[in-house]
């Protein structure tokens, strides 16, 4: 009994150092490999981060279905965003970033986890921001992602305070600060004018997933309740209205399901929004995934999100009902893109996803643990 108690807690310290520094060992042994050979060095470093990772989840303290599927997402970034010519730089930049996300989804102290999301988002926006062809568009988006940063880390910081001077007001106005900082952190508001895939939507979700998982481990309150309800179904109106979805719409879903604390629609929608960000997706299937229309996840989420705000906030539940409902009537069937996407390993899998769903609303998923 003491050395399975040894090995466990031996296990765990292990596991704690790996999971999320694997992306940082990867990232030094990029620097030794020549260029002609990066790109298959990439991809083997990100297969073994990924199983790595799939092993020593169930070592790690704390565990429940949140922490384990989003440190899969996030840890699946760097394979999915491998590309033949890639700079030093441009190898080396999305590994950092997951690590900070990584040790973000692993480490307990709020503070810690959004000043490392914070670096994340720092890396990322540098990164952006000096490719010349789109360093405009970057910057824009990387200022938003900043300031929701510095937003967050002052009400991280002033959540501490009252605790050593007793001060409600204070903590008051830090939760205000803090989920406003991590709804601009999950890129909420207006999409923008270009749909962006690929690479850079996949870099995208680095940020978001580490901050819309943070959202749903919150304390709730009545401040968080109508902020993230505010910023998400104003987030799904402005991109029903703006003809757009994407990482975007997913993401202001996500904050919907955080007001209670709904984390198998929550996770049905990451999944998606990581979906719908690759290249080889028509356009038509992408939109197609992404309406909360059977037999794809977005609607087993969606029903159930519905189910869960309409017993306690029904005037939301309507406009959020309202919104799909625009949602699905945007929709265009054209046979031979759906011929063709039938075909489509990615929405076959997505289809996969949506299927099972049901099955997971039936448990009870309980979350391990709260920032504290």
């Amino acid at each position: 009994m003491r050395f399975e108690a040894l090995f466990h807690s031996g296990g765990a310290g292990l596991s704690l150092l790996l999971v999320p520094g694997w992306p940082l060992l990867a990232a030094c042994l990029l620097l030794l490999v020549p260029r002609e050979q990066r790109f298959a060095a990439i991809g083997s470093l990100s297969i073994f981060g990924l199983v790595l990772t799939l092993v020593l989840t169930p070592l790690l303290p704390g565990q429940d279905l949140l922490s384990i599927v989003t440190r899969l997402l996030v840890a699946a970034v760097p394979f999915l965003t491998r590309r033949e010519g890639l700079s030093r730089i441009a190898a080396i930049v999305p590994l950092l970033a997951t690590g900070c996300v990584l040790a973000a989804l692993t480490l307990h102290g709020l503070l810690v986890v959004v000043s490392l999301l914070a670096f994340a988002v720092a890396l990322l926006g540098l990164y952006d921001a000096a490719a010349a062809a789109r360093a405009r568009a970057a910057w824009n988006t990387a200022r938003l992602r900043l300031s929701g940063a510095i937003l967050s880390l002052l009400g991280a910081s002033f959540g501490a305070l009252p605790a050593m001077a007793g001060g409600a007001p204070v903590a008051r106005a830090g939760d205000l600060l803090l989920v406003v900082g991590l709804c601009l952190l999950a890129g909420l508001g207006p999409p923008g004018n270009a749909a962006v895939t690929g690479r850079a939507a996949w870099l995208d979700m680095l940020p978001r997933i580490g901050a819309l998982a943070l959202m749903l481990r919150l304390p709730g309150s009545d401040v968080t309740h109508l902020v993230f309800l505010t910023a998400g179904v104003g987030t799904l109106w402005l991109c029903v209205v703006g003809r757009r979805g994407g990482p975007t719409l997913c993401a202001g879903l996500v904050t919907v399901c955080a007001v209670e604390v709904q984390i198998v629609p929550a996770l049905l929608f990451m999944i998606v929004a990581m979906a719908t960000a690759a290249e080889r997706l028509e356009d038509a299937a992408r939109r197609w995934l992404e309406a909360p229309v059977p037999p794809g996840p977005a609607f087993v989420g969606a029903m159930a999100l519905l189910a869960g705000l309409g017993s306690v906030y029904p005037v939301w539940a309507m406009l959020f009902l309202a919104a799909s409902g625009c949602q699905i009537a945007q929709l265009h069937v054209d046979r031979a893109a759906a011929r063709r996407g039938m075909r489509d390993v990615v929405v076959l899998g997505v289809i996969g996803v949506g299927l099972t769903a049901p099955f997971f609303l039936r448990g009870s998923w309980p979350l391990a643990w709260h920032p504290s």
